[in-house]
């Protein structure tokens, strides 16, 4: 790729300060989510930091949201505003590992980090409360780590296993806040088809081992992947495939912000098979009722209720279309990059959080496919080229962030 300007920096900050500016002056309460998980630290505060503690968390999500917040109360206060902030200052640090880690594999394109604010769905995800944004930032601080042991030369010395035990930490504590991480996790055993030393291959697989024990530990004490008062029902329900389908659409739609040329570019047959397909959703999605509305909380406030339910089916369809469009890129741009072992870990990492969307059954949101934004956004350097184009798509997508954010409070 060309050498990015300084213009994905200045939309970076651009989108932050934003994002930090609407909190402070609109925050009222929590909301959505955010008072769902908030009460977990009524919980931790009565019962400790405890086996009791464990088993009685609200919501799907592990521990790590918790805890975060009870040892940063000091810093947030435990207000609204405080504990939404927190989330941009973790928003800054994944750009700022996200960066560190494109210098080291593909150096030259790491301004490519900062277009983590040209995606819609980083603004809301950003502007609450949420779960997703602690458990990024350690899966990011890990994934660092392994950048470094992967990419170091020559034998094993005391930093890689500094690094090592650092990796083991965030990938433990990431999927101890977010249990889809433990996906992205799994596909560093693929190390072995790189040209990695064989002592960094077998640091590499003792590192996602251990990286597993605090995770199964939890997954033991709730007798499933989620707590029982929190999700562990909806999971145990098999599979929702559609929402794996829905998150790659998702996929779709932010690389088409990104880097449109990661995407196939489209034949007359191409195109004649994907209104096929277009035409196959519509028709199993309007039988069985499904609807999924792209930015479901702005379309309900623009649209009537009567035509709300046909746009939620017909938007569903499409976004599946898209959904099967980007699955196929990235298969074939994989093969493409087939020698480049960190293009492979990467595609697998981020199949690896649209699969997981298909183990919630009971919904589906764009925040669960944020969870792997930075594996696309590193994707996505291998391609980019900074152009007026590319430049208005990354402008487009940073007003729509502005909007999605807006809608929710």
């Amino acid at each position: 790729m060309d050498k990015l300007s300084k213009y994905p920096l200045i939309l970076a900050l651009v989108g932050f300060l934003f994002v930090a500016v609407y909190i402070l002056l609109f925050s009222k309460g929590f909301t959505y989510d955010e008072p769902y998980y908030q009460s977990n630290l009524r919980i931790l505060a009565r019962e400790g930091f405890t086996d009791e503690f464990l088993v009685k968390l609200k919501g799907p999500a592990g521990p790590l949201y918790t805890h975060v917040h009870y040892f940063t109360q000091w810093l947030t206060g435990g207000t609204v505003v405080g504990s939404r902030l927190l989330n941009v200052l973790f928003g800054l640090l994944v750009v700022g590992l996200s960066y560190q880690s494109l210098a080291r594999l593909r150096p030259g394109t790491q301004n490519a980090a900062f277009l983590l604010m040209a995606v819609p769905m980083s603004y809301p995800t950003m502007g609450m409360a949420l779960t997703e944004l602690p458990a990024l930032l350690f899966f990011m601080l890990a994934f660092w780590a392994m950048a470094n042991i992967l990419t170091d030369e020559g034998p094993l010395r005391a930093r890689d296993w500094l690094l090592g035990l650092l990796a083991v930490l965030g990938f433990s504590l990431a999927i101890s806040g977010r249990q889809p991480y433990l996906l992205p996790l799994l596909a560093l055993v693929m190390v072995f088809f790189g040209k990695v030393p064989a002592p960094r291959q077998n640091l590499t697989y003792g590192i996602v081992v251990a990286s597993m024990a605090y995770p199964f530990y939890l997954f033991s004490v709730w007798g499933s992947l989620a707590p029982a008062m929190g999700g562990s029902d909806a999971m145990r329900e098999f599979l929702s495939p559609i929402n794996f389908i829905l998150s790659a659409g998702y996929g779709f739609l932010t690389m088409g912000l990104l880097n449109p040329r990661f995407l196939l570019r489209p034949t007359s047959a191409f195109l004649l098979f994907y209104g096929v397909v277009l035409s196959f959703f519509l028709g199993i999605y309007f039988a069985l009722d499904v609807q999924y509305a792209l930015m479901t909380t702005l379309s309900r406030m623009l649209m009537p209720d009567a035509v709300f339910g046909y746009y939620a089916t017909v938007s569903a369809a499409a976004l599946s279309t898209l959904g099967v469009y980007f699955l196929h890129s990235l298969l074939a741009r994989g093969f493409e990059h087939r020698q480049d072992l960190f293009h492979l870990l990467l595609s697998l990492m981020l199949l690896g959080i649209l699969v997981s969307c298909a183990k919630v059954t009971h919904l589906f949101s764009s925040r669960y496919v944020f969870q792997g934004l930075p594996f696309l956004l590193m994707l996505a350097a291998y391609h980019l080229r900074e152009d007026r184009w590319t430049r208005l798509l990354w402008s487009l997508g940073l007003l729509l962030g502005f909007a999605s954010l807006a809608s929710y409070y």
